[in-house]
C-alpha cells in the first residue's frame, strides 16, 4: 500500500482547509485585534506554504530568505496552534458548543504539522519516516539514524 501518496493527499487537503479558515479568521479579527489578526494571517501563509510543499514546490531546498521565511511562518504557526489548543481547552467545559472542541482539534493539527515541518527540515529525515515511527509502522522502537554518512 502506498502510504506516502495517501499521507500527501491528506496533508494537502488539511492544510488547504486550514489555510482558508485561518485566512478568513485573520481577516475577520484584524479590525478587532491587530496582533491576533496578523498572527493568524502569518499562520495561514504557513499553511499555504505547506500546500505548495505537498504539490511539489519546496521552500526548504532554496536557502537564504525563503528558508528564513519558512522558519518564521512555521514558528508562528506552532504558536497559533498552541494558543488555539489552550483557548479551546479553557472554555470547552463551560459551554456545550462544539466550537471549542473543534478549536482543540484544529489547533492540535496545526501544532503537530508545524512541529513536523520544522523537524523534517534536514534532508535525511523524511516526514513519512517520522509518522511511521510515531505510529509504529515498520519499526518497533523510535530510533533516528543519521543517513548523511
Amino acid at each position: 500500500m502506498n502510504w506516502t501518496a495517501y499521507y500527501r493527499a491528506f496533508r494537502v487537503s488539511v492544510n488547504g482547509f486550514t489555510f482558508w479558515i485561518l485566512l478568513m479568521a485573520g481577516i475577520t479579527i484584524l479590525p478587532i485585534s491587530t496582533t491576533t489578526g496578523i498572527l493568524l494571517l502569518i499562520a495561514s501563509i504557513d499553511a499555504f506554504f505547506d500546500v505548495l510543499a505537498g504539490v511539489g514546490f519546496r521552500l526548504k531546498r532554496y536557502g537564504g530568505i525563503l528558508r528564513a521565511i519558512n522558519y518564521f511562518t512555521e514558528g508562528t504557526s506552532a504558536l497559533v496552534g498552541g494558543m488555539l489548543v489552550m483557548y479551546g481547552m479553557m472554555y470547552m467545559n463551560y459551554f456545550e458548543s462544539w466550537f471549542f472542541k473543534s478549536l482543540v482539534i484544529v489547533g492540535g493539527i496545526t501544532l503537530f504539522c508545524s512541529i513536523l515541518d520544522i523537524t523534517t527540515e534536514e534532508p535525511y529525515m523524511t516526514t513519512m519516516s517520522i509518522v511511521k515511527r510515531i505510529f509504529s509502522i515498520g519499526d518497533k522502537y523510535v530510533v533516528f539514524k543519521d543517513k548523511r554518512k
